[in-house]
């Protein structure tokens, strides 16, 4: 692990006693995991499966979901966060801490100042109606520690739990969430790569019988197949979703049934089958890589 935001917030951990919860997104790995195994009563919640599923290896109590806090289903002394790349995600897991924390429970968050941890420590410190107390670090590392008093205004989550219409596809409603890549748009990207996939592969015949969607966000491109591939596609669409939020997503948009049909499933890929095949796919493209 060669985060020093992940670090200093391990180190503010071990100086804690009681219940703690770490939330963890995708900037903690299986490496930093283990440094945290020896501490006795810490539970992990992360949205990344990966992470569960080492956490899970490790025997360290983890809960995989899109980051809610409360179905921990207790209170923790310290509730420590490493901000996310996504401010939607921040402000969601910043408002649910006063929630699951005790009375007099610190809430510990570690960030760099180009991600915006200064603005983050500023609203959390009106949210909370408390002064937080800062360490800074290198690279302009800064950690925050907050004991919740009288609460103020939520942050803007930009409704977080909810499933959002992106746009239309085929007159039918496409949706995502806050907490996913390009939630909020229609990707210009993937419509490019729709485009180029019809001029790669101009005759029905030439259709492949399956596809995989590496990386597959909120499902776009599983309901934009060229028209040649609807005879032919026969067998489940293939999408590796690496996060909780995706794969809620991903299911809402099957279950939908754009344009499946309706006895074809979705299969998901945990995210180190997705590893393993996006380095079979490269080795093919170029196989005399050193």
């Amino acid at each position: 692990m060669s985060d020093p935001a992940l670090s200093a917030l391990f180190e503010q951990l071990r100086d804690h006693t009681g219940p703690l919860l770490l939330v963890a997104d995708e900037q903690l790995d299986c490496a930093g995991l283990l440094q945290l195994k020896a501490l006795p009563d810490l539970t992990v919640l992360t949205n990344r499966f990966d992470v569960a599923q080492c956490a899970g290896n490790a025997g360290i109590r983890c809960l995989f979901n899109d980051m809610d806090l409360l179905a921990c289903d207790q209170r923790f002394a310290v509730v420590a966060y490493r901000i996310s790349k996504e401010k939607a995600i921040v402000h969601h897991v910043i408002n649910q801490a006063p929630q699951v924390l005790q009375t007099g429970g610190t809430l510990l968050l570690s960030g760099y100042k180009d991600e915006g941890a200064k603005t983050y420590i500023s609203k959390t410190e009106h949210y909370l109606g408390c002064k937080a107390r800062v360490t800074k670090g290198e690279r302009q590392l800064q950690l925050a520690a907050f004991v919740p008093q009288q609460l103020g205004e939520p942050l803007d989550d930009r409704g977080y739990c909810d499933l959002h219409e992106t746009g239309r596809i085929n007159d039918k409603p496409v949706y995502s969430k806050p907490g996913q890549y390009g939630w909020n748009k229609m990707d210009a990207g993937s419509a490019t790569l729709i485009a180029c996939l019809r001029e790669q592969i101009p005759e029905p015949a030439a259709a492949p019988a399956t596809a995989l969607d590496l990386g597959c966000g909120y499902g776009y491109l599983d309901c934009r197949p060229p028209h040649w591939a609807l005879p032919r596609l026969r067998q489940p669409i293939t999408t590796p979703p690496p996060c909780s939020a995706a794969v809620t997503i991903s299911s809402s948009m099957a279950s939908a049934a754009m344009w499946l049909p309706t006895t074809a499933p979705t299969i998901f890929i945990t995210s180190s089958i997705w590893c393993y095949a996006i380095r079979r796919f490269i080795a093919a493209l170029i196989p005399n890589r050193p």
